[in-house]
């Protein structure tokens, strides 16, 4: 059982998307986005900029971000405060971009200077100490954070970097064994699964890995997922499977919150 004894092989995740924390490395002696490289606020003057500008934040059903800038200097918000929101709606956009390309974020002199902007901010997120939810005003479709009613400054669906969504064991099925790897696909395919699209899994192409989306953690399907590799055994074709956790499928659904696609990613490649 190969896939089960190689943790890098079975792992999904997410390509081409770089960690937006301070704890991936960012290095901190990158240029900002507007060529400034000193005198960056500290991570609660970007928490409190970020809080002060939430109620002009839209999160779309597309999981781009906009921020009305104009409404928020009409109400007197401060200037400093509203570039702090549009720089984290910049660094947000993106990420989102990169979701469907070939090129990581990290690769973008632009992306990786925003995110060294950001830095202390994240830094005060993996602290555990930040104050409340950054809660994007609604959408036409509804609030994409207030949907399920949970939500996280960094995170989502009640979990954090600091305080992640279990990472759950996996086991293999009971079901079985079948005589052929398409016996299995159609096997998942009746219960509800569907091949992991590419850009979320580790074993593109090779239909090997599935997905089947499930309520978790106080949110709805598919924000979270039960996830099946199949493997050969001695000529016998069996699945492993681990439930539940955060979905890598980010461009399928609406996101609970701004910030978990990143924590998505991070959840995957570094805690889990």
């Amino acid at each position: 059982m190969s896939d089960k004894s190689n943790p890098v092989r079975r792992r999904s995740v997410l390509r081409g998307i770089a960690t937006a924390s301070a704890l991936s490395g960012v290095a901190t002696t990158v240029a900002t986005a507007d060529g400034r490289g000193a005198g960056r606020p500290t991570g609660r003057e970007i928490e409190r900029a970020l809080l002060m500008t939430a109620d002009y934040m839209t999160l779309h059903e597309d999981n781009t971000l906009s921020v009305d800038d104009v409404r928020a200097r009409s109400d007197g918000v401060s200037p400093r405060r509203v570039r702090t929101a549009t720089k984290f709606e910049t660094m947000h956009n993106l990420l989102i971009d990169s979701l469907g390309s070939a090129e990581s974020p990290s690769q973008s002199d632009r992306y990786r200077g925003l995110q060294s902007w950001f830095e202390p901010y994240f830094q005060l997120v993996a602290s555990g100490k930040p104050r409340k939810a950054i809660r994007p005003e609604t959408t036409e479709a509804g609030s994409a954070l207030d949907r399920d009613g949970v939500g996280t400054l960094d995170g989502g669906c009640g979990g954090t970097r600091k305080d992640p969504h279990n990472c759950p064991g996996r086991s293999v099925t009971t079901d079985g064994p079948w005589d052929s790897q398409s016996a299995v696909q159609n096997a998942l395919v009746n219960k509800g699964f569907h091949e992991t699209a590419g850009y979320a899994s580790g074993y593109a192409g090779d239909g090997r890995d599935y997905t089947k989306g499930v309520d978790a953690s106080g949110c709805s399907s598919p924000k979270f997922r039960t996830h099946v590799i199949i493997f050969e055994d001695g000529g016998d074709w069996l699945y492993n499977t681990q439930t539940p956790e955060p979905n890598p499928e980010v461009l399928d659904y609406v996101w609970p919150t701004v910030t978990w696609g990143t924590y998505v990613e991070w959840w995957h490649t570094e805690f889990c």
